[in-house]
């Protein structure tokens, strides 16, 4: 369905029963609502060079409106150029990696959890730590605000 979106608009559709509504954008071509279940999100959905993108561009909880076109364009903009989708949206990640120096790690956090949480049974302990020393290895160096949504799914799968 083809709909102007407004912040009014997306807020007033709810969740769907089963399966996934797509409401395409009148202002940019190729952006679009994507309204699940349990999510809504704004997606890149547009054939270019023949070939059909269907990209996240982010949650609606998590941007504006505005920001979200912006982020499409650019996204659009890259295809064209053979780059990848992605490409110059991170441009200032050094920069806000700064910002955020004193977010502790996943192993800072859990040295800490275990620290002020005395009375935790050995073997509560001992299950903690093979599912976090163990389990989450690769991210135990990671920032915590690292850690994305995205990967928690590629764990779980």
């Amino acid at each position: 369905m083809k709909v102007k979106l407004t912040k009014k608009f997306v807020d007033s559709i709810d969740y769907t029963a089963k399966g996934t509504d797509i409401y395409m954008d009148d202002v940019l071509t190729g952006f679009a609502l994507r309204v699940g279940k349990q999510s809504k999100r704004y997606t890149l959905h547009k054939r270019i060079n023949g070939k059909l993108y269907r990209d996240e561009v982010e949650e609606t909880h998590l941007i504006t409106l505005t920001e979200a076109r912006k982020k499409a364009s650019i996204m659009m903009v890259n295809i064209k150029k053979g780059m990848h989708v992605y490409d110059g949206l991170h441009e200032n990640l050094e920069e806000h990696k700064d910002k955020t120096n004193n977010v502790p790690t996943l192993r800072d956090a859990y040295t800490y959890f275990k620290s002020v949480k005395t009375e935790l049974a050995k073997s509560t302990i001992t299950d903690y730590d093979r599912q976090i020393l163990q389990n989450l290895k690769d991210w135990l160096d990671i920032s915590l605000n690292d850690i994305s949504k995205s990967m928690i799914r590629d764990k779980q799968a």
